[in-house]
Order: C-alpha cells, then structure tokens, then sequence
C-alpha cells in the first residue's frame, strides 16, 4: 500500500531521492562492468582454446592419452594446465559464488532504482478514495500468499474499504456475539459474478480468493445495514487515500500506465499518466 503524501516537505524529499535513483543506477552500472571484468579476470568467463582442449580431452575420457596422441609440448602443457585448473576450481567457488551474488544484488538494485512514485489527491467527493494502476498488457503478477483480512465486528465491516491485489485469498471473520453473513451481489457490476459465502457463528471465518478485478459490495443478509467494499485491484501498484484525498503509490517502474480512482458511490474515472521519478495525478470525482 504506498504511503499517504504531506506537503511541500515531502515534495522536496522525493526530489532528493529522485537524484539518489539516478546515482544509484550509475553505480549499478558500473559495479555490473567491475563485477564482469572480474570474472573475466579468474577465468568464469574465458572462452580460449583451453576450454575447447579441455572439452574433448573430457569427452575422450583420458586426458593422458589425449596428450600423448597430440605427441607435442602444448599438448603436455595442457594436460598440467588441467590438472592445475581442477584443483583450483573447488577452491575458487566460494569466490565465484561471492561475485555472481554481488551481482544479482546490483541488478535488483538496478531495478529499484528505475522505480518512480504517482502522487496526488482525489477531490469532489470526502473520505476515502482508491486509486490504482490499471491491467498492464502483456505484464502478470504472482499471486499473494498472505491473507487478507475483513472483519465483521460491531455490526459493520472493518475495514469499510480494503485494497488487494488480485488473486487474494480473504479471510472474513465474525468477531460479533451474534451470527454474520457475507455477500456480494456483483463484482463491478456484473452480476453473473455474485457470490454467498454463507452464515457462520462468533469466532469462526470464512476464506474466498478474489481472481476478477473491481469493486465488490459486501453486505450481510442477518442484517441489511451493514455495508462494505473491497476493491481488486489487477496490479499490486494501488493506494487507499487519506481523508483529505491524498494518496502516493510507491515503487512504480517508469513507463506508461492507466491509473484509475474510484470512491464509494461515485463514478469511476481513469487517465494516462507517464511515470519517470515523482509523477502526478489529481483526479476530480462526482456522484
């Protein structure tokens, strides 16, 4: 969930870490080549006439014999040119996995650096708002393992609106003294969708896993004035607003989206935004 964004102070912040990213990739760069020429240097990387020689001496079967048939000095050099390699191949492993960790983590911090932030508000209506990159073509993202919760306590839903990622399991527990129903007519409007998950006592849940993306109204048939909502959202890049309406999704690779917002009882709307470090995007809602 990205955090919620305060101000001029906050501006100034990103901008600082902005030109961070930027430094960090040089560096990321940079250690990729060092990281490289160091491989290249012990040899993981060398493909010369050894290898080859080493290869068919292998497949031969006996490295002696393969000298002997070559009946020349380079041959004898390269049989001890083996031997001396096999040796030092269990002993420089350590280091080879060393190097090729380092490695991985610059290429994740690589990743991280590329990452920019969409920040804004969401106004014309009050309270909470959602807002969320929209499906990305051709891009899937691994289902979340842990839960989610919905809690049915003091005759309302809590939280009024929770955000997951699509493809998460709900757990919806009964913390009331009195029994709780759970149902959703619809998932953003279409009704083939609805589901009842039944009526279960205190103490007890009940788990779905929600593969569609959108708004799902919650309510209880034991009793009509309870109401809720989770919203799916097809990307795990989303934010719940504060009440004033501002919101910030962090950690969003640079590129083109369609961020969508959406707000209880409001029509939902979308735009296209670019991202590239902090990015913004205000949105104006009406019933």
């Amino acid at each position: 969930m990205g955090k919620y964004s305060y101000g001029k102070g906050r501006r100034r912040a990103v901008e600082k870490f902005t030109t961070w990213q930027w430094l960090m990739l040089v560096g990321v760069i940079v250690g990729s080549l060092v990281g490289f020429v160091v491989l290249w240097m012990h040899g993981y990387l060398n493909f010369d006439a050894h290898l080859i020689f080493k290869r068919h001496c292998e497949q031969d079967g006996n490295c002696s014999r393969f000298a002997i048939s070559q009946k020349g000095r380079d041959a004898d050099a390269l049989v001890r040119f083996l031997e001396v390699k096999k040796e030092s191949d269990s002993k420089e492993e350590p280091m080879k996995r060393s190097i090729l960790t380092v490695i991985a983590v610059l290429a994740v911090l690589s990743l991280i650096a590329s990452a920019g932030t969409i920040s804004g508000k969401v106004s014309g209506v009050s309270g909470e708002s959602v807002v969320y990159v929209d499906t990305i073509a051709g891009k899937t993202f691994n289902r979340p393992s842990e839960h989610a919760l919905v809690d049915q306590k003091g005759l309302q839903f809590m939280p009024h609106i929770l955000v997951v990622q699509q493809g998460t399991t709900v757990d919806f527990l009964n913390s009331d003294k009195v029994a709780h129903n759970v149902f959703w007519p619809d998932v953003d409007g279409n009704k083939k969708l609805g589901h009842n998950l039944g009526t279960w006592p205190r103490g007890e849940k009940q788990s779905f896993r929600f593969d569609t993306a959108g708004a799902v109204p919650l309510l209880c048939n034991v009793h009509p004035e309870m109401a809720g909502y989770i919203v799916v959202a097809p990307t795990p890049f989303f934010a719940k607003t504060d009440k004033s309406g501002e919101y910030e999704i962090d950690n969003v690779p640079d590129g083109s989206y369609t961020i969508v917002a959406w707000h209880e009882g409001a029509k939902t709307e979308s735009k296209p935004v670019t991202v590239s470090g902090d990015t913004k995007a205000d949105f104006t809602l009406s019933k």
